[in-house]
């Protein structure tokens, strides 16, 4: 039947479905491990810690390594200070043995190692410290300097002139003359003969020379 009346049909909304989100915290521990500790056969190393309220049966064991050194990672979520103490268990499970002395005890503050020994508290502690991802930095285009050529000024060569030599002529030596021996010349009369020579060439004196044919 048409009553003419208009009926309009609007989709139904939709509805969105709340979702809860959960957010996983890491959790954080510690490693531990032990100097040399050799134990009986089926015997091994456990941690028993404030962290697990002290309850043995709640432990973490430690596995066993070359050299008789124990190892293990022991959770310390939600406490500051850890305090704790190694045990000897059975190969049933049961604690057979707790160490002497006070708890060791170590501050938490990010994960950290530590070393031990059975029956001591004194500790070695070595701190990881968390690394953070660096993002690169885009390394600026390298800028290449053209440097100028160096300019080589070679020096002037030093020519040394030798000194000239100068040649002294050699000092010509005159020959002293021998002076003459003048004789005097005697006085010639008329009609006589009159004779030169020089004694030198004679043995005889001009006064014997002169005796002998003078008859003088």
């Amino acid at each position: 039947m048409n009553t003419g009346v208009r009926v309009t049909a609007f989709p139904a909304k939709a509805t969105r479905t709340a979702r809860s989100v959960v957010v996983a915290r890491a959790s954080s521990s510690i490693s531990i491990s032990t100097k040399s500790c050799p134990l009986n056969f089926g015997e091994s190393l456990a941690v028993v810690s404030n962290a697990n309220a002290w309850e043995p049966s709640t432990a973490t064991q430690l596995s066993w390594s070359e050299g008789d050194i124990w190892q293990g990672q022991v959770e310390v979520d939600g406490i500051e200070t850890l305090e704790f103490k190694l045990v000897k268990v059975g190969g049933d499970g049961a604690v057979i043995e707790w160490e002497d002395g006070e708890n060791k005890q170590v501050d938490v503050k990010g994960t950290k190692t530590l070393e031990c020994s059975w029956g001591s508290s004194e500790l070695q502690v070595a701190e990881k410290k968390a690394t953070r991802k660096r993002t690169p930095k885009k390394k600026a285009a390298a800028v290449v300097a053209e440097e100028p050529t160096p300019v080589v000024e070679e020096p002037t060569p030093v020519v040394e002139e030798p000194a000239p030599v100068v040649e002294e002529p050699a000092p010509v030596v005159e020959p002293t003359p021998t002076p003459e021996r003048v004789v005097a010349a005697p006085t010639v009369g008329a009609g006589e003969i009159m004779y030169t020579f020089d004694e030198g060439d004679h043995e005889e004196s001009a006064a014997d020379i002169a005796k002998r044919m003078y008859g003088q």
